[in-house]
């Protein structure tokens, strides 16, 4: 190897390590190993796309990673899907300011009975459980972000607010791509297949910052000349984005690197959860409402039809 090509490794070596990269390769790694204590048919994918409707083009989601999680015996699923942006930032800080009153917080989730238009919509109860871990964890709305040291930094002071927008951007694109598989899955079936047709499916979409930097939480402020400020290593994060083609709320979880295992923990806590809502009255409860749903939506395609005869 010659003393340039040395160079050069040596040199994009430096460049790599310094990017997301090896961040994102690490996270994913982590979560392809300990996806398997929830489900042996969990799927993780780097460079995911989704289509950015401000722009109407594609854009590039570090990690998604899809989790079954089916209850023995029936064919009930709940789909978990972490929606992921890594940022590898050590010379910036995310401060985010204690909420002054309670944040209520706003999982996304969808299913079949979201494009039969039905209410109530018993995929809901999933998402809402007050076990679920978003539930138990710091909410707020405020944040900034301070660069601390140039040389471990892009210089930049908005990228926790393009993670956040490009996080709130491809839960949307998820969730309208769960409801056109629902389609498709439908328009598919014969008559008499949708008679029997027991669609169990139900997805809930936790988007999430994972952050190589300084976290800290701003509160006690005192008529702007004083506060305490305390290092955390997650929060969540209710967001609201508003454009031409958005309107979504949901909770990110922002997540500094070193708190990703005992994270994931709190997934396979919340996995745990679902998995025993789906057995017993809730589950119950949203089959049946499939079946209504579906006898009400094949009772509607038939008056529809007839009409456009007459």
């Amino acid at each position: 190897m010659t003393k340039m090509l040395e160079n050069e490794i040596e040199g994009l070596k430096k460049l790599v390590l310094q990017s997301g990269f090896p961040l994102e390769i690490e996270v994913s790694s982590f979560l392809a190993k300990q996806c398997n204590l929830i489900s042996e048919d969990f799927e993780v994918t780097m460079s995911d796309y989704y289509l950015d409707k401000d722009l109407n083009k594609g854009r590039e989601l570090d990690i998604k990673v899809d989790i079954p999680i089916k209850y023995p015996k029936t064919s009930s699923t709940i789909f978990l899907d972490l929606l992921i942006q890594c940022k590898n930032l050590p010379g910036n800080a995310w401060v985010f300011s204690k909420a002054p009153q309670r944040v209520v917080p706003a999982c996304r989730s969808t299913s079949i009975l979201d494009l039969l238009d039905w209410r109530p919509r018993w995929h809901v109860v999933f998402s809402g459980q007050k076990d679920l871990h978003y539930k138990q964890i710091e909410l707020t709305k405020a944040y900034h972000e301070f660069v601390l040291d140039k040389k471990g930094s892009n210089k930049k002071d908005d990228n926790l607010f393009e993670t956040v927008i490009s996080l709130a951007k491809a839960t949307s694109y998820e969730l309208g791509m769960a409801l056109r598989e629902f389609r498709e899955e439908l328009e598919d079936l014969s008559e008499e297949e949708l008679k029997k047709y027991q669609p169990d499916q139900v997805k809930i979409f936790y988007p999430l910052a994972i952050f190589n930097g300084k976290m800290y939480l701003a509160e006690e402020v005192e008529k702007g000349m004083d506060m305490k400020l305390t290092p955390i290593d997650h929060i969540g994060l209710l967001f609201n984005y508003v454009s031409g083609s958005y309107d979504i709320e949901l909770v990110i979880d922002i997540l500094h690197k070193k708190a990703l295992e005992r994270f994931f923990k709190s997934i396979v806590s919340d996995a745990n959860v679902l998995r025993e809502a789906l057995g017993d009255k809730r589950g119950a409860q949203y089959r049946e409402e499939v079946t209504k749903a579906l006898r009400w939506y094949m009772s509607k395609e038939k008056s529809s039809d007839s009409s456009v005869e007459l």
